[in-house]
């Protein structure tokens, strides 16, 4: 006759054994039996950062017949279908799941995060022109998240504006710059998610170079200004002109980077005064002996009122 013991533990090996295929979600076959649940795979998705406060996402699974459950940025699931798409995101970093259901357990969970930044970067800063005769070179600091910087140009008259530069650095060079034309630059900052600052930008006046009086100054007839102009590098003399509105009133070759004007001069056989109105000066440097007017480019222009 058999134990008590002995028979309690041959009937819980029997009971497990008839439970265990029903577990796996059979219905009384082996477990090898049982279907895998279905893997689900994202195809698309944002890419992030990305000023774009709506997402769109395609999924599939390596099943047939098999229903999703999604959800953003929460536990929660709810049924879903690819594509799908969610609105009105918020700045900050966000994640995407879902997982497909068939007639077993769930499969695991595919997850895709991203980040959606609308906020603009500042404008750069510490911004600077270093000019010289057909030289400039522009410098300036990157702020914040700023991802690169891009350049517009225009010349003199130009109504329009013409890219000069796009990139991460901080400094812009031209080799060929004509100090005769205003030049004004216009620079815009963009972040990784696309966001564009407010512009800011730098005039080079054609004075640039011209450096006493001032362009725009007023100076006094009892007290004639001296002209005075960055000097130009192997430039032998220089070539300064003086006109009051469209007449030419004088023309000197000095070898230095200045001139000095006077109340009264002569030139070209008749007597000029410094009167009251508004002058214009030029400058040209010469690398060649005076006799051949080796010139070069106009160094730049200026104009001044005496009063």
């Amino acid at each position: 006759m058999m134990k008590p013991a002995l028979a309690l533990s041959v009937l819980a090996v029997a009971l497990t054994a008839s439970l265990v295929p029903a577990l796996a979600g059979g219905s009384g076959g082996s477990s090898s039996d049982a279907e895998a649940p279905p893997i689900t795979t994202i195809t698309a998705g944002p890419a992030g950062p990305t000023n774009v406060t709506s997402a769109e996402f395609m999924f599939t699974a390596d099943q047939q017949e098999v229903h999703f459950l999604c959800a953003l940025d929460s536990p929660i699931s709810t049924p879903c279908a690819s594509p799908v798409t969610y609105n009105g995101l918020g700045d900050g970093q966000h994640t995407f799941s879902v997982f497909g259901v068939r007639d077993g357990p769930p499969g695991p969970a595919a997850t895709w995060s991203w980040v959606v930044d609308t906020v603009p970067p500042a404008p750069v800063a510490g911004l600077h022109a270093r000019v010289g005769y057909g030289k400039l070179r522009l410098s300036w600091t990157r702020t914040g998240d700023t991802n690169h910087v891009v350049i517009f140009r225009s010349v003199g008259a130009q109504k329009g504006a013409t890219q000069v530069y796009a990139g991460a650095g901080t400094t812009y060079a031209e080799a060929k710059f004509v100090n005769a034309l205003e030049h004004r630059y216009g620079f815009i900052s963009y972040d990784k998610a696309g966001n564009v600052s407010p512009p800011t930008g730098v005039t080079v006046k054609k004075s640039a170079l011209l450096l006493a009086p001032a362009d725009g100054a007023m100076v006094r007839r009892a007290h004639p200004p001296a002209l005075h102009w960055r000097a130009v590098r192997r430039a032998r003399f220089y070539n300064v002109q003086l006109w009051r509105g469209k007449r030419k009133e004088l023309s000197a070759w000095p070898q230095h980077a200045s001139s000095r004007l006077s109340r009264a001069w002569r030139y070209k056989n008749r007597r000029y005064h410094l009167e009251p109105g508004l002058y214009t000066w030029y400058v040209w440097p010469s690398f060649g002996p005076l006799q051949k007017g080796i010139y070069g480019r106009l160094i730049g222009t200026a104009s001044f009122r005496v009063r």
